[in-house]
This record gives C-alpha cells, structure tokens and sequence, in this order.
C-alpha cells in the first residue's frame, strides 16, 4: 500500500500495489463537511486496474475496473460522447460553498 501525501512517497516493486487516500479532503472531514471522499486504486505492475471514488455523505460510489462497464452506485455509466473535450463542462465544489465566512481560513 502506497503512503498518502501527507506522509511522503514509498515504492517497493511489487506486481500488486494498493494506492489509497482515506480521507481525500481532511480539512473539510475535520470540519464536518461533506466534501470529503475515499480514494483507491488497484495497481499491476504500474497498470491501474480498479479504482473506487466513495463520497459517503453523499452515499455516491464510482467504481471503475479496467475492461468493465465503469458504475456509478451500481448503474452502468459511460463516457460523454462530446468530442473534442472543448465542448464538455466540467462541474466542481469549491470549499467555500459549504463554510462559514469565518471558516475559510482553514482552506
């Protein structure tokens, strides 16, 4: 298992390596925001093969496996047929959506 960010970097070379962030957005987990997630990644020999996106506030769960139809809770999902990437949107969360004027010092 590969160390988060936090903790530094370490690589032994192995066939299998699980890459995992518990808590993918700590300060708003410390502050008891929802904008947290779980990270994990299943990696062969420097190929992903499996990655999972937990958000468990929200009680959403992205589940991509290589080869496989990728699944949002369960459902089958697919990539947007926009093309080139010029025409998609992308959507986002800014911290500051969930805090208190007097809590964004801590982002």
């Amino acid at each position: 298992m590969g160390e988060g960010k936090e903790c530094g970097e370490t690589r032994e070379e192995k066939e299998f390596t699980w890459v995992i962030d518990l808590i993918d957005g700590t300060t708003a987990f410390a502050m008891g925001k929802p904008t947290y997630t779980f990270l994990a990644t299943l990696v062969k020999s420097g190929i992903p093969l499996l990655g999972i996106l937990d958000q468990p506030i929200l009680k959403e769960r992205w589940i991509g496996i290589q080869g496989e139809i990728s699944t949002y809770n369960g459902t089958p999902i697919t990539p947007s047929p926009l093309n080139p990437l010029l025409n998609a949107s992308l959507q986002s969360t800014p911290p500051d959506t969930f805090l208190h004027p007097n809590e964004r010092y801590c982002f």
